[in-house]
């Protein structure tokens, strides 16, 4: 059945329905309507076995948009054929005019040529249009289709519907590339507030695949930022997006971590960074130091269970300093904050093996002072955490002694105490305050010391109680408590 540019244009400009005028199928009868209705309805949804992402989620809603009329839906199938019928409608469209305008004058008719001919590309002009925007779904229905997983293959497929749909322009085609990569962007972030380590390399393969530039990534983000802000705005208050536990406040600080990653992993420049980030923390009215604080919100709990994970797999081989940098690169936590978490980790393992309560475990019982001890083969895990956090020997030290003196010093007052009420000898005493050095592995050069401002602590009792008899001109009292003090100064 062959059919003219002259029918195409018609159809055109009397915005025609044309699905079934180029309909070839016999009419179904009704008893078969029936059977088709009845089987529709009762077919099941395709089982899911796997998590899709929320990207996917919203190009599918993008594919399967209801809104598309019959004529956009059959120019998505037959793109190629759609554009030379819109080339064909300026000259049929012409000849048509010239036989159409009854005159003897060569000048009527080539009056009636141009008012059709006009007509003509005004109907090849929304033919354009309709097929170009039927592009849009098409790189969707890609991405769907061939996944991100490769994107080089899937580069070449996307590749093809710039041919397919005759989009002559590269820059108009990355637009359109470009408004695909933000919808599949407010996807992650809407369709799920929970920010997930691998969307910053699947936004990244989707950029690859999609061929985007990063002038044109920074845009996507831009747009979506603001898209997003908007919507949300409609329904959720502003002070409900200050608390961090509602999700649509949860979903912002996602897609400001998502654009940081994003940005960074595209290599930009430090100045292209800052334009960029501004831009999207503008959007959703924040400055770009807040946007950064809600980033570190973001990724700092994510390398802060790698680093609980680091010391549950010590002794494994599992874990080693290459695998720390690769997380910390991945999530964008810098030098300084890596540091100091892994100076935090160090002392949650000090204590742990000291037998100490956290500070944010509530269920664990205070333990007795006096007990708490390293057991066989603390210093060596110490160490070996160490090495793989990538601190010194002598942040180790620190941390160790930061919170094994107070435990000394609890044992040493009590002997001194017990020396100087008579209770205990000086070598005695000395024997339980090296035991005790060893059990928390402090140094020995440290033992003059601690012991001697302990022998401060403790006389202080005796010169505090001289001092309050002096007051009260108690000289009896005074000379009683000087003379113990004094004993007790050459005990040790």
């Amino acid at each position: 059945m062959k059919f003219t540019s002259m029918t195409v244009a018609a159809l055109l400009l009397a915005n025609t329905d044309v699905t079934g005028a180029f309909s070839v199928r016999p009419p179904i009868s009704p008893i078969n309507q029936l059977q088709m209705n009845s089987f529709a309805q009762q077919r099941l949804p395709p089982l899911k076995f796997a998590e899709v992402s929320g990207g996917m989620e919203e190009l599918q809603e993008l594919t399967d948009d209801k809104r598309a009329n019959a004529f956009e839906k059959q120019v998505r199938k037959s793109p190629s054929f759609w554009k030379l019928a819109g080339y064909a409608t300026i000259p049929v469209s012409a000849a048509l005019g010239f036989g159409l305008i009854p005159s003897r004058r060569l000048a009527a008719h080539a009056a009636g040529a141009i008012v059709t001919g006009v007509a003509g590309a005004i109907g090849k002009s929304r033919l354009d249009i309709i097929t170009e925007s039927a592009a849009v779904p098409a790189i969707a229905q890609a991405i769907i289709d061939h996944g991100i997983e490769d994107p080089t293959t899937t580069a070449k497929y996307i590749q093809e519907i710039q041919t397919k749909f005759g989009i002559a322009d590269d820059e108009e085609f990355e637009a359109m590339c470009a408004d695909v990569y933000s919808k599949y962007l407010l996807g992650l972030v809407k369709n799920n507030p929970v920010t997930k380590t691998s969307e910053p390399k699947e936004l990244e393969n989707l950029k690859a695949a999609l061929g985007l530039s990063n002038l044109m990534v920074g845009e996507a983000h831009g747009a979506a930022a603001a898209e997003w802000y908007r919507t949300t705005c409609l329904f959720t208050p502003e002070e409900d997006l200050e608390d961090p536990d509602h999700p649509d406040r949860q979903a912002m600080d996602k897609f400001l971590f998502l654009t940081e990653r994003v940005l960074h992993r595209g290599e930009e420049t430090p100045e292209a960074f800052k334009f960029e980030m501004t831009r999207v923390a503008k959007a959703m009215n924040l400055s770009l130091l807040e946007a950064m604080d809600r980033v570190t919100d973001v990724n700092e709990p994510f390398y802060q269970r790698a680093l609980k994970s680091t010391r549950a797999k010590l002794g494994t081989n599992q874990v080693s300093q290459s695998t720390l940098e690769k997380a910390r690169q991945s999530l964008g936590i810098s030098e300084q904050t890596a540091f100091d978490m892994h100076i935090a980790c160090l002392n949650e393992e000090v204590r742990d093996l000291l037998g100490l309560k956290a500070s944010d475990d509530e269920d664990r019982a205070e333990i007795d002072v006096n007990v708490a001890k390293f057991t066989e083969g603390a210093r060596e895990r110490l160490e070996q955490l160490q090495n793989i956090l990538g601190l010194s020997e002598q942040d180790l030290d620190y941390e160790i002694a930061a919170e094994a003196t107070p435990l000394y010093q609890a044992t040493a007052l009590a002997v001194i105490k017990d020396v100087l009420a008579g209770g205990a000898s000086p070598d005695d005493a000395w024997k339980k305050m090296e035991t005790r050095r060893e059990e928390l592995l402090l140094p020995k050069s440290q033992s003059r010391d601690l012991i001697s401002s302990m022998v401060m602590q403790a006389l202080g009792g005796p010169l505090e109680e001289t001092n309050k008899f002096a007051k009260v001109n108690n000289e009896a009292a005074v000379y009683d408590n000087l003379r113990e003090a004094l004993e007790a100064k050459k005990k040790p």
